[in-house]
């Protein structure tokens, strides 16, 4: 005797709609379908991008990882390295690094001018913006340079960044994040990164916080799970989207091994978001001051086409960049 269990509740789920709504319903499947394989970073288009870019750009890619693999790492920057790939984080401070702590204080001396910013404040000065929870100072100061970069271009950063990426890194954004006290329960608009994701635009990453106020669990810290318990097999469902609180528990992720980041001034974090689940600042009732950094393979930023068209990645601070270059021994730059 043929099993008719999942035929008849499809059955059943069709004669209860009609024919309108089961038209929406399956357009909505479909469209999901679609984005999940075929969208700008689909399992399929992101495969077909990483192919097209490493077959026309091999030269540029093969140069990156040369000079790499020809410089001369510290054992503190391939420890630190290591440990980003056995576990996707490193916690340490700037001291622990061996770096001018000049970087703490500067950014403290950007935040005094908002230290009173509320949230209501926040979304006022943000409109017609995204993520109108959060201030970057660094843009609000017109990204001088400052022991800011002295921080980011330090050698033991690029090392660790390069040395786990395997190649000469590149840096795409620099921010100075202020979240002010949330109160209540964060509003829909401001849910984006604090729902939990991946950062799926590219296979690897390291991502560079620095706490200047330091934070605590009243200043909404980000959260993660470490590399051994944030099985992509549990994203399906998801991709490319984001997943709540509730639906990362009926995926099975384990909320007891979620890392905060917390710490003193001066505290540090590298990680991979490409390859750690994680949520950015949740409600809080103190603010949270944080320095950002994206570092990630030349790859990532090579133009790449979707069927008829040519996409353009992000301007990634150019200059910086050819800066960085030089630093790893390159006598005639190119980004």
């Amino acid at each position: 005797m043929v099993k008719l269990g999942a035929f008849q509740n499809f059955a059943d789920l069709t004669m209860s709609l009609s024919l309108p709504d089961l038209s929406r319903t399956s357009y909505r499947k479909l469209r999901s379908l679609k984005m999940r394989y075929f969208g700008e970073v689909g399992y399929i288009t992101r495969q077909l991008h990483r192919l097209e870019v490493h077959v026309r750009e091999r030269a540029r890619i093969a140069k990156r990882r040369t000079l790499m693999a020809e410089r001369s790492v510290s054992p503190q920057a391939v420890a630190i390295a290591r440990d980003l790939a056995e576990n996707g984080y490193h916690i340490t401070t700037v001291a622990a690094l061996g770096l001018d702590e000049s970087v703490i204080s500067s950014c403290r001396d950007l935040y005094t001018p908002y230290d009173s910013l509320d949230l209501a404040g926040v979304i006022a000065k943000r409109q017609g913006k995204g993520k109108r929870y959060w201030i970057d100072l660094y843009e609000e100061f017109g990204q001088q340079r400052m022991p800011v970069l002295d921080f980011l271009l330090s050698d033991i950063v690029l090392d660790v960044c390069g040395t786990y990426l395997s190649e000469v890194p590149v840096l795409d954004y620099i921010t100075l994040l202020l979240t002010p006290p949330q109160g209540g329960t964060i509003a829909d608009e401001c849910r984006a990164s604090q729902d939990w994701h991946l950062d799926n635009d590219r296979a690897q990453r390291v991502k560079v916080f620095m706490l200047p106020l330091g934070a605590d669990a009243e200043c909404g810290p980000t959260m993660f799970l470490p590399k051994k318990f944030s099985d992509p097999s549990n994203y399906r469902a998801f991709y490319p989207g984001y997943f709540t609180d509730q639906q990362f528990k009926q995926s099975g992720l384990d909320e007891s091994r979620i890392v905060k980041f917390t710490g003193e001034p001066g505290a540090v974090l590298f990680f991979d978001t490409s390859t750690l689940f994680h949520c950015g600042s949740r409600t809080a009732s103190k603010p949270r001051l944080m320095l950002c950094a994206d570092f990630g393979p030349i790859s990532t930023y090579l133009p790449h086409r979707t069927a008829a068209r040519t996409i353009w990645p992000e301007s990634c601070l150019p200059e910086i960049n050819l800066e960085i270059m030089r630093k790893f021994g390159a006598t005639r730059p190119k980004i």
